[in-house]
């Protein structure tokens, strides 16, 4: 091999390893604003998750306070928790469940309840954080009569 033929070779291939390493440059810069596009939106998608899961949890204290609370001549309201992203509503009823036709039953609450819920701004507005309201009725022999869960998709059904 000639020394110009070396020469380019050692040219073609320094000039190789500049692209490459140009190009890793370009790669590593993409990557790594895409991972910290990625870690910010995490980070802010936790501090509003922590966020949500703080204002469920004082709603459910404040709405403790006036417990148990007669919400008509069968049901009563009688404890109000948070779980993560969920306000949970629990009720008792003066009926049994088999004194019930639970589906019927809870067909009927789930329309009442989402127009309730998806009518009113707080509640919507919790929905749009991804928060949950979920309604558990129990009879009053002790049984589970039903449960609904609220979430945003409820609410353009």
């Amino acid at each position: 091999m000639t020394k110009f033929a070396k020469y380019l070779l050692y040219a073609g291939m320094g000039l190789a390893a500049l692209v490459v390493f140009a190009l890793s440059g370009q790669i590593g810069k993409f990557v790594g604003r895409t991972v910290g596009e990625t870690t910010v939106e995490n980070y802010q998608e936790g501090k509003q998750e922590a966020f949500l899961e703080k204002g469920q949890a004082m709603a459910a204290a404040e709405a403790r306070k006036q417990l148990p609370m007669r919400i008509d001549e069968i049901t009563t309201l009688q404890s109000v928790l948070s779980a993560g992203k969920a306000l949970i509503y629990n009720y008792r009823m003066s009926l049994k469940k088999s004194d019930l036709d639970t589906n019927k039953f809870i067909a009927e609450m789930k329309k009442t309840l989402v127009h309730n819920v998806c009518q009113q701004k707080q509640m919507k507005s919790i929905l749009n954080l991804g928060g949950v309201y979920k309604y558990v009725y129990m009879g009053a022999d002790g049984l589970i009569i039903g449960e609904i869960t609220i979430a945003l998709a409820d609410c353009s059904s």
